[in-house]
């Protein structure tokens, strides 16, 4: 495969990598960027080195 479009004409119908394409409308889309926002918060915004290490030492 050389350019982008090669990988549509070499391949295979039964290849296990290949996703279905699901079209959504703007209050779809909304709802799952807000998802993922959430998320970024849960695990980037509150994890400051103090809860890291807090989280770390109540591990061991």
């Amino acid at each position: 495969m050389k350019s982008y479009l090669d990988i549509g004409k070499y391949k295979d119908k039964n290849d296990s990598y290949t996703y279905r394409k699901i079209s959504l409308n703007i209050e779809e889309t909304k709802h799952i960027m807000i998802l993922c926002l959430n998320e970024a918060r849960l695990y980037v915004g509150y994890r400051t080195s103090e809860r890291i290490k807090k989280l770390y030492t109540s591990l061991q």
